[in-house]
């Protein structure tokens, strides 16, 4: 039979249980989290930078120089002879594919474009650039004659092919063409314009101005071509530097089209 005592005494062991037990998970959790943010730390390991990969040297004069394939069957060629052998072969390949553009023939375009690229240990080449230009016409083929060569003999040093880098002067001539005259480009060029031909008519106009900047009639004839391609502010400009040489029709069209009195 339990008394009001035992059961005051029963009630407070109960009560000390519970707060130890709550005590206890709260410990628990302290140490829980105490645990997690106290974690060892591991140093940080190096990374391994990826190695550079070196660039084959490029050389620029070597003991056998690189050449034009086709002259490798005769072994008691000397080292002279198979060099000359190699430049003709060389200058007959371009001589029959070099395409002369037919606008560049038409400006009279001449002269001599120099190219430069890279002879690979395996023959083929690249890196191909004008290095020396002469007009976008002619640097154009120039180029395109370059992609299309055939692979060369590579260049050696101490008997190992090697990258040489190679300069070759690539010339463009017209014999026996005759240039047309100032007069020429100005009746090619109206004829051109009056046909519908507006392109046309500039490029032979813009020679003839470039080839004579003091000719008023073809700065009018410039001008004229520019209205009808409605360049206006290109049209007044050329009728000014006509007016400025004495030309009246210029004049005109400067009142006309630009306003000026």
């Amino acid at each position: 039979m339990t008394t009001p005592l035992n059961e005051i005494l029963m009630l407070s062991n109960m009560r000390k249980r519970f707060w130890l037990a709550s005590i206890a998970v709260i410990c628990g959790m302290s140490l829980g989290y105490a645990q997690e943010i106290d974690t060892e730390v591991e140093e940080p390991q190096e990374v391994e930078k990826p190695q550079e990969v070196e660039k084959p040297e490029v050389y620029v004069i070597v003991e056998e120089m690189p050449r034009f394939p086709g002259c490798e069957e005769d072994e008691k060629m000397s080292y002279q002879d198979r060099n000359d052998c190699a430049f003709k072969e060389m200058r007959w390949y371009i001589v029959k594919n070099m395409k002369y553009p037919p606008e560049a023939m038409d400006e009279c375009l001449q002269g001599t474009v120099y190219v430069n690229f890279v002879v690979r240990d395996d023959g083929q080449l690249t890196d191909i650039k004008v290095i020396r230009s002469v007009h976008p016409l002619l640097d154009e083929e120039a180029l395109r004659m370059m992609e299309g060569m055939p692979k060369w003999i590579p260049g050696k040093q101490r008997g190992k092919p090697v990258h040489v880098s190679y300069n070759l002067p690539i010339k463009f001539a017209m014999k026996g063409a005759k240039c047309p005259s100032v007069k020429d480009m100005l009746k090619e060029g109206i004829y051109a314009r009056e046909s519908g031909d507006l392109d046309k008519a500039l490029r032979y106009l813009l020679m003839a101005v470039k080839k004579e900047p003091e000719n008023a009639e073809a700065h009018y004839e410039l001008g004229l071509t520019y209205t009808a391609l409605k360049q206006d502010g290109k049209a007044c400009e050329a009728y000014r530097k006509g007016e400025g040489l004495g030309h009246k029709d210029c004049g005109k069209m400067l009142k006309k089209l630009c306003g000026s009195e």
